[in-house]
């Protein structure tokens, strides 16, 4: 089951068309502002309205979106994500060189399990930072985020996700359409600090 999730994710990761709430800098998160503001709605897509999965676009960094799936996952897996800041270095990390012309994007993000069962710190796999999918830090020698840690009902965990690309504005996406919430943080090359290690 949890490849079939992330291979759903990575395909969907490539044909993500985000439209709906911007979450405006009040500490709300998206869900929050989806119930005090009228939400635009995609009248393409009908099912996803009728599924309440939530489609949104324009994140900024520090905005926290619910994803929640739907069908036979409803409810059982669902989780919070938030992006808490992005760095940037072209120099090595974890004994990895980065490719030619290229740096290592650092993202600081905090995952909290919001649905009825234990989840999997690897179903967040299938992020996408521009063309290039982007990895847990264990990888990259951060501890924090690994593929065999389980986050227990209500447990939250911050740690880093890492990915090879130019520091330059881009978009941060997730999600299948349809299947999963999908979002899109929008990043500007200023917003990106200069990596220094701890």
């Amino acid at each position: 089951m949890k490849n079939l999730l992330i291979g759903l994710g990575l395909v969907g990761l490539l044909t993500v068309s985000a439209c709906g709430n911007k979450e405006e800098t009040t500490g709300k998160t998206v869900n929050e502002v989806s119930k005090t503001e009228a939400p635009k709605k995609n009248n393409t897509n009908k099912e996803k309205e009728v599924e309440g999965l939530g489609n949104y676009e324009g994140l900024k960094i520090g905005d926290k979106v619910s994803v929640k799936y739907g069908s036979s996952l409803e409810d059982k897996v669902a989780f919070d994500f938030t992006l808490n800041k992005m760095e940037y270095t072209d120099q090595s990390l974890g004994g990895k060189d980065p490719k030619y012309e290229s740096g290592f994007i650092i993202l600081d993000v905090t995952i909290k399990n919001t649905g009825k069962e234990p989840l999997e710190v690897d179903q967040i796999t299938g992020v996408q930072y521009g063309s290039s999918i982007v990895v847990l830090g264990e990888r990259y020698d951060f501890k924090d985020l690994s593929e065999n840690k389980l986050l227990e009902l209500k447990e939250s965990l911050t740690g880093k996700m890492v990915v090879q690309y130019p520091k330059k504005g881009n978009q941060l996406t997730w999600g299948l359409e349809g299947f999963t919430t999908t979002f899109s943080y929008d990043i500007k090359a200023d917003e990106i600090g200069d990596y220094v290690p701890e």
